[in-house]
């Protein structure tokens, strides 16, 4: 038996970090990879998920609604323009009814609107411009009512001119003096009948200082006829004609208003017309803008889902790769082979080499059984 040579310097057991207890961080460690591969998952799908409900309750809803208010807006330009049309009171009611009803449909989309828009100064701006519009429509209802009055009572003096003008043709054989008191009656009437028709204000104005001249030269003859029958008709169709010229809501008075009220309603058209376009080009900036944001939002989507894939597979990598190079590099390099080397060095003992060296080294439970594979040789 030989002397027994001293033991390597190395220590082991289960004091130490062993075999066992780097296999637990490692597994550990892998643990710690799925944990954050499921935290940054959770929090790329949370992420996702904002975006979508975004997109979902806000961007689609927004366009859904800017497009139904362009089209209602549309519908009111090509609506507007019949009430001032209308030709009949029974008219004008149902044109002024419809166009109340596609306001209030507008003030509905616009609030609803309002709860998913972000531009609440842009919608706030359109809701004024209809609340104008709207009061567009009751006045511009108030003018054709009023218009449509005017153009009855035209045709009743209209139709009271013409009457007169068969009562004055229609009055029997006359003298030259009554010849030309007729001649100045039918005068009269024509001018009257003209101020009915009458293009403008001028015309107005002509036809009545012509007409308020002939009056003056009338009534000389009419006054001088004496208290004959005929005389007295041509006093009663004289004072008819003063009465429809000179009287209350006359007819140069009643044309004049006809005017007065067209060119207030040309204006409030006009208005109308403005604010239709001015809200048309509202709701087109609205359709733009939420159209931009749902656009904004599928890309930032889009984008968070690409990070969500980048991030999925680094994990993936990590998971996969780390596992690998840890079997790698620790178990077969470091426990594998140093357990091979040991084996190896224990089959050239038993075949008797007995100076083969022992292969040691580290602290863990290899280095310990390669102690004492030391220790059992040199017993030996």
């Amino acid at each position: 038996m030989r002397d027994a040579p001293p033991p390597p310097a190395t220590t082991g057991g289960a004091g130490h970090f062993g075999i066992r207890a780097k296999l637990a961080v490692a597994v550990g460690a892998v643990g710690v990879m799925i944990l954050v591969a499921a935290g940054l998952t959770w929090f790329s799908y949370t992420d996702i998920e904002r975006l979508l409900a975004a997109v979902a309750r806000t961007n689609l809803p927004s366009v859904a609604n800017a497009l139904k208010l362009s089209e209602a807006t549309a519908r009111l330009a090509a609506a507007a323009p019949a009430l001032d049309g209308s030709t009949s009171q029974f008219q004008r009611q149902s044109n002024f009814v419809a166009l109340q009803q596609q306001t209030e449909r507008l003030l509905a989309l616009i609030d609803q609107l309002a709860g998913a828009a972000t531009d609440q100064g842009r919608v706030e701006e359109l809701r004024s411009m209809i609340a104008a519009f709207a009061d567009n429509v009751v006045d511009r209802n108030i003018l054709v009512d009023r218009r449509l009055q005017l153009a009855d009572r035209s045709r009743a003096l209209a139709q009271t001119i013409s009457r007169l003008d068969v009562e004055i043709h229609g009055n029997g054989d006359r003298d030259r003096e009554g010849e030309q008191t007729l001649a100045g009656l039918v005068l009269t009437s024509t001018y009257l009948r003209e101020a009915v028709v009458a293009p403008d204000m001028e015309s107005v104005g002509r036809l009545r200082a012509a007409y308020e001249d002939q009056v003056r030269r009338l009534l000389q003859p009419i006054e001088a006829a004496g208290n004959s029958p005929r005389a007295a008709r041509d006093r009663a169709l004289a004072r008819q004609v003063m009465a429809l010229g000179a009287g209350p809501e006359n007819v140069f008075e009643l044309r004049v208003l006809q005017m007065l009220t067209q060119e207030r309603l040309a204006v409030a058209n006009d208005e109308g017309r403005d604010l239709v376009a001015r809200t048309a080009s509202a709701v087109g900036r609205l359709v733009s803008a939420a159209e931009a944001d749902a656009a904004l939002n599928e890309h930032r989507t889009e984008a968070a889902i690409t990070r969500g894939r980048q991030t999925l597979l680094a994990v993936a990598m990590l998971t996969f790769f780390g596992p690998l190079l840890f079997v790698w590099m620790y178990l077969g390099r470091n426990i594998v082979a140093r357990l091979t080397g040991l084996a190896e060095a224990m089959h050239r003992i038993v075949a008797g080499d007995f100076d083969t060296p022992i292969p040691g080294g580290g602290q863990d439970a290899v280095s310990y059984t390669h102690l004492r594979a030391h220790e059992t040789i040199a017993l030996i």
